[in-house]
């Protein structure tokens, strides 16, 4: 239940489920976000949303060509990510030509304090927050969407075929075409590689909304709880996601009403 209350220029809203609450305020003009957004978008051992180990420098460029073609301050995106003390030259170790370079840079950077050993933070937790802090609330939008196109294709690996043939009314010649692409060289695509066809097709699927995130992830959610075996009863990391795109959804009303 997403609940939203208005007291002169200040909105608040009200999420629950179950025992979970979280509470989001934002002053006009400036989102401050209390919501653990980066919470629900971590390793499988957290229990929250994932990756794959295998092509994350494809996922980590598409990620990368988002934020440096919408941000246009480097300095700015620093500061929101915690850089605020460090100059450009502290944080590239190449040769920047242009804004976007230096944005790629400072993103790198954070990539790689996140994945420094013994580091507690977590990259794309505290990229979405950097981005709140920035009200650049489309851009978290679409970077969770495309997080939870991943993490539940990783999350069905092999039972992608019965949401395809049952909720994607694809037949099973449809279903090796979507495998062929990534099978070994005996023809064969083994588990590891499941979750590759799956996200080709959630991701075909998703098209179909457009810059609707919030439909998407709700049917989703929904298509999900329909299968025989509902992954959604374990992993409710998904639900958590719908929740805070609802969250996002209330904040961008509450900044442009």
């Amino acid at each position: 239940m997403v609940q939203q209350q208005r007291t002169g220029q200040i909105a608040t809203v009200e999420i629950r489920w179950d025992s979970w609450d979280r509470d989001v305020t934002m002053e006009a003009g400036r989102a401050r976000s209390l919501c653990h957004v980066g919470s629900l978008i971590r390793s499988r051992s957290e229990g929250t949303l994932i990756e794959p180990d295998d092509d994350t420098r494809k996922k980590s460029n598409a990620i990368q060509t988002l934020v440096t073609s919408q941000i246009t301050s480097w300095r700015t995106f620093a500061d929101a990510l915690g850089y605020s003390n460090l100059s450009l030259d502290a944080i590239t170790h190449r040769h920047t030509e242009n804004e976007a370079d230096k944005v790629a840079c400072v993103l790198e950077k954070l990539k790689e304090d996140c994945h420094a050993e013994k580091s507690r933070r977590k990259f794309q937790h505290e990229l979405m927050i950097g981005l709140l802090k920035m009200d650049y609330v489309s851009l978290v939008a679409l970077l969770m969407k495309n997080t939870v196109i991943l993490s539940t294709a990783v999350e069905l690996g092999i039972r992608w075929r019965e949401l395809a043939e049952k909720f994607g009314k694809l037949n099973s010649a449809q279903i090796a075409n979507y495998e062929a692409p990534h099978a070994g060289k005996t023809g064969e695509i083994n588990a590891q590689s499941m979750w590759k066809p799956a996200y080709d097709f959630l991701y075909s699927w998703s098209m179909r909304y457009g810059d609707s995130y919030k439909d998407m992830i709700q049917d989703l959610h929904l298509i999900l709880d329909k299968m025989k075996n509902p992954v959604t009863r374990q992993w409710r990391q998904l639900t958590g996601a719908l929740i805070t795109v609802n969250c996002l959804e209330a904040l961008r009303f509450s900044e442009y009403p």
